[in-house]
């Protein structure tokens, strides 16, 4: 049986129809990634699946106790709790049983009597034979995955940043038990050693997915079937990404031939209908009525409205665009990098990689002349008009409409040519008219883009310009780069878009910047970054992750870290129990007695320490595993 399946799902806002009689359906090996122009539809079907939205005609069926980890765009945390108290709290079962373990504990620490060691003895029991010791591991490895090391655990969650927060709302989701995820855009706000962790994580899992991704490269490892949404239908194709693109053009020629010749097929059997109903031929003609109605009609193929961008011809720079001179970037107390040299030239495109806080976007202030370098130089080139491209859209006025931003930007021009700027984006009719605050991501990025564009800059500097675009706006955009008659630096964590744009790459890290002749992935791969040599390949082939590492070792290591953990708690209850002897009369009147007491327990606390040092050296061992 289905894990969830819908049939004949038709739904629609405001009498714009959103699907058509669409049928489909999760199983219990399904990997699948979702695609398709923002508006379609995706999230819509989300919530559908999950039962939030409820269809206006058609059915939707869920398999008994269906349990759906659910990832949205939206953060919903106790922003009073500890992170550590929040992931945990994923799993409400493990939580319970950790509580009542810590509290059993002190109770014995206050009173160790029998009756409070033998509740601890069987709660340690029932936490170990739940898998309690199992869960308390891969929190920390999914934790360690998404950047929060142990040191940050204690940290409040009104303390994170709103990147943080979106992962450790990740970092719940798949912690919780479940029997499937819907993951909507989960590389939002990870870096690009969090993203090929989160490859590597979801791949050796046991569970079926759903993802919604504009990251080509992130569906390619993880998915083995493409859901496309398009023109209301939903078209499955077996294969990655990759298989999915290679095969477009093809699926489009096949559609329109089918079409021609199955209207071509119809006309010709409705004409001989026609003309033979009364006559002789009546019987063939009753015939092929029948099997007219019979037909699966194909839909006539549509094509939908695609972004056309253009950065145009602007003004020409000299050639030396930015030269950095032993710079030292960042703020007094925070190094960011030092002995900067660098230089960018006119027509020069360079990705900015590095890690999450290793001062991309001051490099990026830097720049734009919002930040002076601490020593050093930064040289700006002659005859610059910087665009900036900024990822959390600061620069769009909230408070106004699409039509008065565009306005705003083109004074003296006619409302005709401010409407046909704006069409170009795929704003049309009632959108104009929508205030900037109630604009969907996706909305104002293509807002952001009229604007950029629009000013005709021939230096760009570009904050993450893929996120909330959909993939056919990304290709547009990619187009219009390589065409572009200007300079580019930018900042962007999609490995396709960068391998594709990219002429140059400075990576930031250690506090250096320096340029760099290696694959994205050859960089960023925990299973690669012990410098080890690696043929590069421009579009590596998907790997099979789950024949790299045997499940069994991974589960051998797992009962061994078990059964320390085990062997720990028990040495725990009898030093607990030794500490409740030292009150007793027969021990402390006895000097012999007390001195055999204190070494049985200095060799219990010694045995404990080495136990305790050989389970970290487990678990560290453990979470490289995962991460090969």
């Amino acid at each position: 049986m289905s894990l969830i399946s819908i049939n004949e799902v038709s739904h629609n806002f405001g009498g714009h129809d959103i699907f058509e009689n669409i049928s489909f359906s999760l199983e219990h090996n399904s990997r699948i990634g979702l695609i398709g122009l923002n508006g379609s539809g995706k999230t819509t079907l989300f919530n559908i699946l999950t039962g939030r939205m409820v269809p206006h005609t058609g059915t939707v069926q869920r398999a008994r106790n269906l349990r759906i980890a659910y990832l949205s765009q939206e953060v919903e945390l106790n922003e009073q709790q500890t992170l550590e108290e929040c992931v945990s709290g994923a799993h409400e079962e493990f939580n319970l049983l950790h509580k009542n373990l810590e509290a059993a504990r002190q109770a014995v620490a206050a009173r160790p009597d029998e009756s409070n060691m033998k509740k601890l003895q069987s709660l340690e029991e029932n936490f170990f034979q739940a898998g309690g010791y199992h869960f308390a591991a891969e929190m920390k490895i999914v934790l360690a995955g998404l950047g929060f090391p142990l040191d940050s655990w204690q940290r409040k969650i009104t303390d994170f940043s709103g990147g943080e927060k979106t992962r450790i709302q990740f970092a719940r989701i798949l912690l919780s038990p479940n029997d499937l995820f819907l993951l909507d855009e989960p590389t939002n706000h990870l870096d690009f050693a969090m993203i090929y962790w989160l490859e590597s994580y979801l791949v050796k899992q046991d569970k079926p997915y759903l993802i919604i991704s504009h990251d080509r490269h992130f569906l390619d490892k993880t998915v083995n079937k493409i859901a496309e949404i398009k023109n209301r239908r939903i078209f499955l194709t077996h294969g990655n990404y990759s298989i999915w693109e290679a095969d477009r053009e093809t699926r489009s020629l096949t559609q329109e031939r089918s079409y021609k010749r199955q209207q071509k097929f119809i006309k010709k059997t409705e004409d001989f209908i026609a003309k033979n109903m009364a006559g002789q031929k009546v019987q063939q003609a009753k015939s092929r009525q029948r099997t007219l109605a019979k037909l699966e009609i194909i839909d006539k193929p549509e094509h939908e409205k695609m972004i056309k961008l253009s950065f145009g011809a602007p003004k020409r720079s000299g050639n030396d665009v930015v030269i950095f001179e032993n710079a030292k970037l960042g703020y007094p107390g925070n190094i960011l990098a030092h002995k900067v040299n660098l230089h960018l030239g006119y027509r020069n495109i360079v990705a900015l990689v590095g890690a999450n806080g290793s001062g991309k976007t001051t490099l990026l202030k830097c720049l734009r002349n919002e930040l002076k370098p601490l020593a050093g130089k930064v040289k700006m080139g002659a005859s610059l008009n910087i665009g900036y491209y900024d990822q959390m859209h600061t620069e769009l006025n909230e408070d106004i409409n699409v039509y008065e931003t565009m306005q705003n930007l083109m004074p003296g021009a006619t409302q005709g040519e401010i409407l046909s700027w704006l069409a170009r984006f795929s704003f049309t009719g009632d959108d104009i008219s929508k205030l900037v605050k109630v604009l969907s991501g996706g909305e104002k990025a293509r807002l952001y883009l009229a604007r950029l564009i629009r000013q005709q800059p021939n230096f760009l500097i570009l904050d993450e310009p893929t996120n909330h675009l959909d993939i056919n706006t990304i290709e547009q955009l990619e187009l219009a780069l390589e065409n572009y008659q200007g300079t580019v630096i930018f900042v962007s964590h999609d490995s396709y878009f960068i391998r594709r744009i990219a002429q140059r790459i400075w990576l930031i890290k250690d506090k250096t910047i320096k340029e760099i002749d290696a694959d994205i992935e050859e960089i960023f791969n925990d299973s690669l970054s012990n410098q080890k040599a690696k043929k590069k390949q421009e579009f590596p082939e998907p790997r099979d992750l789950k024949k790299r590492i045997n499940p069994q070792i991974l589960e051998q290591m797992m009962t061994e870290i078990n059964v320390l953990h085990q062997k720990i708690a028990d040495i725990e209850s009898e030093i607990s129990d030794i500490e409740s002897k030292y009150g007793e009369e027969k021990y402390y009147s006895s000097r012999e007695s007390m001195l055999n007491l204190k070494a049985e327990h200095l060799e219990l606390e010694n045995k404990k320490s080495f136990l305790v040092r050989e389970l970290e050296q487990k678990e560290t061992a453990y979470l490289e595993k995962c991460e090969e």
